[in-house]
C-alpha cells in the first residue's frame, strides 16, 4: 500500500515521472468513482506489520510499567518514555511505519503527562490544576520536540490538545469559579482548533502531502471539543429542557454540522454529533410513548441519512461550493 506521500517521494527520486503519477491518480478517480480529495486518505497502515510491531511495542512497555511500578511510579513513567522514544527511533525515523508511530507517540505523551500529574501531587504536594498546569507545560515542550525530531503528523494534534489543558489549568489553578464557564472555554478552545486544522487543509488543498494528515488529525480534535459544548449548551442532557425544542435546535445544529462537513470536505463533524442526534431522537420518541425500539428507530434514520449522504457526497458538494466566493473556494480541497 503506497501513499501519497510515498508516490511523491518517487518523483523526486526520478524514479517516476509527474505526468505518470498524476495519469495514474486519475486512473485510480475514475475507477473508483470519485475524486481522490473527497476520499480523505490518510497513512495508517503499511501492512499487518503494522499491527505486529503495536502488539509487541505495547506488550513490551505494559511488562516494563507494571515490573517498575513496584518500584517506583516516577520511575516508572520515566522508563515508559524512554522506551517509546528508543522505538520511535527505529520503527519512525527509520523504517517509516504510521500506525506504530502513533501509538507511540500517543503512549509517549500520556505516560509523560500522567506521570509528571503525579510527581507533583506526590512529591511536590501540588493541588490538581498546578499540578496539570506544570505537567501539560512540559509535556507540551516534550511534543514539540517529539515533532521536531520525528515529523508525525498527529503530533501537532496532540501538541494543541496539551496546550488546550494548559489553558484550562491556568484558569482552574487561577480561581475554581472559572469551573462554570469551562463548557464556553472548550467551545473556543475546539474553534482555534478548527481554524488551525482549516490552515493545514488550506496549505494542500489537493491532499497530496502529510500536511492532509496534520489537518485531518486536527479536525479530529476540533470536532468533538465544539459538538459537545454546543450540544452540552443547549442542554441535551437536561432531563427539564424542553425535549420538542431541544430536537429541533439539535435537527438544524446537525444540518449545519454536515453543511460544514461537505464544504470542507471532511465528514469527522457529522460522525461527532451522531451520539447527541441518536439521544435527541431517542428522548423524543420516549416522550410520545414510543419506547419500544427506539434507539433502534432512530439508528436507521440516521443510518438512511448518512449512507445517502455517503452516495451523494461529490454532486451535493459540488453544488454546495459553486456558491461559494473564488477566495473561499480557493482554500478548500
Amino acid at each position: 500500500m503506497y501513499s501519497e506521500e510515498d508516490l511523491n517521494r518517487a518523483i523526486e527520486a526520478e524514479v517516476l515521472t509527474t505526468d505518470s503519477v498524476q495519469a495514474f491518480r486519475r486512473l485510480i478517480s475514475e475507477h473508483r468513482q470519485s475524486p481522490r480529495v473527497d476520499e480523505e486518505n490518510f497513512k495508517l497502515f503499511t501492512g499487518f506489520n503494522d499491527i505486529f510491531v503495536v502488539i509487541a511495542a505495547f506488550l513490551m512497555l505494559i511488562s516494563l510499567y507494571w515490573i517498575t511500578s513496584s518500584i517506583n511510579s516516577t520511575l516508572s513513567s520515566i522508563v515508559v518514555v524512554s522506551f517509546t522514544w528508543i522505538l520511535s527511533e527505529i520503527f519512525v525515523r527509520k523504517r517509516k511505519m504510521p500506525f506504530p508511530a502513533i501509538m507511540l507517540l500517543l503512549v509517549f505523551s500520556f505516560s509523560l503527562f500522567l506521570g509528571l500529574i503525579e510527581y507533583f501531587q506526590t512529591a511536590l504536594v501540588l493541588s490538581e490544576p498546578h499540578a496539570s498546569m506544570i505537567a501539560s507545560a512540559l509535556t507540551a515542550l516534550a511534543v514539540f520536540v517529539h515533532w521536531k525530531r520525528f515529523r508525525v503528523p498527529i503530533t501537532v494534534a496532540i501538541g494543541m490538545g496539551t496546550f488546550i489543558i494548559l489553558i484550562l489549568s491556568t484558569l482552574l489553578s487561577i480561581s475554581i469559579e472559572f469551573k462554570e464557564y469551562l463548557v464556553f472555554f472548550i467551545f473556543i478552545a475546539g474553534i482555534v482548533s478548527f481554524v488551525l486544522a482549516m490552515y493545514w487543509d488550506a496549505s494542500d488543498t489537493q491532499r497530496l502531502t502529510s500536511n492532509a494528515d496534520i489537518a485531518f488529525w486536527l479536525h479530529l480534535l476540533s470536532s468533538p471539543l465544539i459538538v459537545h459544548s454546543i450540544f452540552v449548551m443547549l442542554g441535551v442532557f437536561n432531563e427539564e429542557a424542553n425535549t420538542v425544542t431541544t430536537f429541533i435546535s439539535m435537527i438544524v445544529l446537525y444540518a449545519i454540522l454536515s453543511f460544514v462537513s461537505l464544504v470542507i470536505d471532511r465528514r469527522i463533524f457529522m460522525i461527532s454529533s451522531i451520539f447527541y442526534v441518536l439521544y435527541a431522537f431517542t428522548s423524543l420518541f420516549g416522550s410520545y410513548g414510543l419506547i419500544d425500539n427506539t434507539f433502534a428507530l432512530a439508528g436507521l434514520l440516521l443510518g438512511v441519512y448518512l449512507l445517502l449522504i455517503s452516495i451523494f457526497w461529490h454532486q451535493i458538494r459540488a453544488k454546495l461550493v459553486a456558491f461559494l466566493p473564488d477566495k473561499v473556494r480557493s482554500l478548500l480541497p
